[in-house]
């Protein structure tokens, strides 16, 4: 293992631990324009995620629900890279992150959300961290129904 996939790994455990202990933003949004529900029928994982948009930024995210560790902190993780974006914006980001989180070469433009990265080691937890931004987008896009990690 290099010294960058160790130092990666340690920083996943570390932001892991922490959003999950105390995950920023849970709750719902006041006021929200946009709420999707995502569920991961696999595991149980259940992420509602609202926010509220004005002046084409995200000017609030909330997530509420029950999800494993790595899911919470994902969630919590995705509430502060979201806020004061525009919504393309973070719809390229989620495409980042899932596609790092699945051991791909692409980078999100968050740099707390690199700390994902080790996730790819792990197929069994990957639908774990990208529920909540599958989530996101659907909210994002209008898109009814449930959110899942089973849709491409």
């Amino acid at each position: 293992m290099s010294d960058r996939q160790a130092d990666l790994r340690a920083l996943y455990q570390s932001v892991i631990l922490e959003h999950n202990r105390s995950p920023h933003n849970r709750g719902a949004v006041s006021e929200e324009t946009h709420r999707a529900r995502g569920f991961n029928p696999l595991c149980g994982d259940d992420i509602t995620v609202s926010m509220r948009i004005a002046d084409g930024q995200i000017t609030e995210v909330g997530f509420e629900g029950k999800g494993c560790a790595i899911c919470t902190a994902a969630a919590s993780c995705m509430t502060q890279a979201c806020d004061g974006r525009g919504p393309e914006q973070v719809i390229a980001v989620a495409a980042d992150f899932e596609a790092m989180v699945r051991g791909g070469d692409t980078r999100p433009s968050v740099g707390l959300l690199e700390a994902f990265a080790p996730v790819a080691g792990f197929p069994s937890r990957i639908k774990c961290a990208i529920l909540p931004w599958r989530a996101l987008v659907h909210a994002l896009n209008g898109d009814e129904g449930i959110a899942t990690t089973e849709e491409p």
